[in-house]
This record gives C-alpha cells, structure tokens and sequence, in this order.
C-alpha cells in the first residue's frame, strides 16, 4: 500500500482546483467534481535500472464502489518516481476528460458525436500521452484524438446501451516491428476495438526507440440516457452483444 499512498499524496498534491483530499491510504476525494480516486498497485518491479509500477486508477462516485477503471504504468529510475510517472499518465489524460464529464471545463479535452447502433452519444477525449518519441519528432498518433478518431467506425457499427461508457485506448510498436494494443470498453476489453488500434500501431514507422505508445482516454454520454451514473456492463448485457 506504500506505494499506492504515495501516488495519492502526488495526486492531492496536483489536483488542487478540484479541492482534493485524502481520505485513507490509496484512496482521495476530489470534492469538486463529487469522485474518489483509488490507486490499486498491480505490481512494482525492479529490472536493473528500471522501476515499473503497474496500476489501476479507478474513479468512482461512493467509496468502495466499482468504478471507471484505468491501468497506467509508470517507468523512472526509482520507483517513487515510476509512481510518480503512472499519476502523471493519469492527470494528463484521464482527470480532464473526467473533469470535462462533470461540468468543468477542460481544455485539454477534445469534444465531439457519434451515432452507434444504440443511438447518438456526445464523446469527450482526452489528449493522446505518447511515449517512446525523440524530442522533436512528430507522434505516430496525427492529432489529438486520433487514437478515438480511428475507433469511430468500430463505434458506430456497436450496440450501446444509451448510458454513459467509457474507453481506455492503448497502442505500441516495438522495433522489431512488433505491435501491442488494448481496447477496453467500460472496464471489458472489446477485442473489435483491440484489432483496429494494433492496425493503428502496425502502421507507424519503426525507429531506433525500443518501443513507441500512444495512450488515450475516451468517455461516452447518451443524449437520451443519464449521463452521469456509472454502471459496468452485465454478465447479460454482454452476451447479447448490448454493452
């Protein structure tokens, strides 16, 4: 819990226009925008000089509720400082789009519609946190919202229920020119979505970096449901293809 506690204190301590506090180790509310925050630590790992600490960052409206859950991956020298990295992720692409949902303006999210087989949604998108790029170079991601840009087709073929849904979007090329991707809609990978994101990967150049990311965080609000409450998806909901 140690290390989970510290992203805590790095995130009040960031998070100061949403009148944040902490509420036990792991755990903040952000009273601003009426939402606790948990850090859960997945694993943290030492590989010589490297740290990783692999998270999961949910956001929910009650404590000890589920949530819209989040993994970030943090890599620095030392592992307060990969902590450090994982709650970086997460304020820059995740808190904004959330502050966005919740009637806050935010300019670092990207606003927009698309019409799905359950009906039309307002989309919000954070910006796109690359990684892997040498300073200068353009992003293999064209644009803020490319990750979300790319999906759009894929969305609009899907049978959403008319409430509010949330994506994590993640895609790598690695030099050898291998790809990885995760699509995760409402917490449940969507392997449709996980197919057009490695495409997306698969396309960009190759360089002398070992690995090149692209991460974005996407929210979806019904304009004939309510857009407020979280609700994961059914065991149900699931099997007869309605997320």
């Amino acid at each position: 819990m140690h290390n989970a506690s510290h992203g805590i204190d790095l995130l009040v301590a960031g998070a100061q226009e949403y009148a944040p506090s902490k509420v036990a180790d792991g755990r903040a509310r952000l009273q601003a925008l009426d939402l606790f925050i948990e850090i859960r630590e997945v694993q943290a790992l030492q590989a010589g000089s490297l740290s990783v600490f692999i998270s999961e960052f949910t956001a929910s409206a009650r404590e000890h509720q589920k949530g819209i859950t989040i993994s970030c991956v943090g890599r620095a020298v030392d592992m307060p400082s990969a902590v450090g990295d994982a709650v970086v992720q997460w304020s820059l692409g995740v808190l904004p789009v959330l502050a966005q949902w919740r009637g806050k303006h935010s300019c670092f999210s990207a606003s927009g519609q698309v019409e799905t087989q359950g009906g039309p949604f307002d989309l919000l998108a954070g910006p796109v946190i690359a990684r892997g790029h040498s300073e200068g170079a353009s992003l293999p991601a064209i644009g803020g919202v490319s990750l979300s840009k790319s999906l759009l087709p894929a969305l609009r073929n899907q049978r959403l229920a008319q409430r509010l849904h949330w994506l994590e979007l993640f895609a790598c090329l690695f030099d050898d020119g291998s790809v990885d991707a995760t699509c995760r809609l409402g917490n449940r990978d969507w392997l449709a979505g996980t197919k057009v994101l490695a495409d997306v990967a698969s396309a960009w150049p190759t360089t002398k970096e070992p690995m090149q990311s692209c991460r974005q965080f996407v929210m979806l609000l019904p304009k004939n449901g309510d857009t407020q409450q979280i609700i994961l998806p059914t065991f149900w909901s699931r099997l007869f293809g309605r997320a």
